[in-house]
């Protein structure tokens, strides 16, 4: 169950709603590199205030939160399961948090870099590293 946050129509499809589906998508989803926001001066979009020095700052203000949460949730997790996470860039992070939420038991990290996994840790998450091979 996933979505097309990088690119959410490389066919070309006509229409777009920010890296959703096929039928809604057109854009580069907010987990691109670049986003383009057709119209950005009338959407509900929001400055970031000027006391806010870093990109670090700011990182989260988009949906990865969401999607971690919404990953867990549609995995029905519950007390006492175990659970994997493949992946351990910010919308993992917050799956691994969102599934501790609601008490599972176990939850493993998987990713090859080491900084990320580290991070996660701090989590409670069991980490796994993946041998990348080229």
């Amino acid at each position: 169950m996933w979505s097309q946050c990088d690119r959410s129509n490389p066919k070309g499809e006509l229409g777009a709603s920010f890296g959703y589906t096929q039928t809604l998508g057109g854009y580069d989803g907010g987990q691109a590199e670049y986003v383009r926001v057709p119209f950005a001066n009338t959407v509900a979009a929001l400055k970031v205030p000027d006391n806010i020095k870093t990109d670090e700052q700011v990182l989260f203000l988009s949906d990865t939160l969401h999607t971690g949460y919404f990953g867990a949730d549609i995995a029905n997790v519950q007390p006492g399961y175990d659970v994997a996470v493949f992946g351990a860039e910010p919308v993992g992070y917050f799956a691994t948090m969102s599934s501790f939420l609601p008490g599972a038991a176990r939850v493993f990290s998987v990713d090859h870099w080491p900084t990320r996994l580290r991070k996660i840790k701090d989590l409670g998450a069991e980490v796994l590293t993946l041998i990348m091979w080229i």
